[in-house]
């Protein structure tokens, strides 16, 4: 479970890391379901020159999903962590006759 977790922060810290690319450019691609079923999923490209790309609405959904990756992982990692403080079997779990 705690890989996934950072599998989780990796991928998300990875996509903020593009993220910042992208801003310094002022280019994206965005992948959007097409219209004919052979093109599903092609790249859109958006940027800050094109009036009508919305370069900052794609902008925010990858900041969003970078975001909710990060948080995602953290929130596994802990879910891990409280467990692991709980587990009889873990080798962290403190007995309470035993000292520090």
């Amino acid at each position: 479970m705690k890989v996934i977790a950072i599998i989780l922060m990796l991928s998300g810290a990875i996509l903020a890391g593009l993220n910042i690319r992208d801003e310094m450019r002022g280019e994206t691609e965005v992948y959007s379901p097409g219209y004919s079923s052979s093109a599903s999923w092609s790249p859109t490209h958006a940027s800050e020159d094109r009036k009508n790309s919305n370069f900052r609405g794609a902008m925010n959904y990858q900041w969003i999903y970078a975001s909710l990756l990060i948080g995602a992982g953290f929130f596994t990692y802990s879910l891990c962590r409280s467990a692991d403080k709980t587990d009889p079997f873990s080798p962290d779990l403190k007995w309470p006759d035993e000292k520090e």
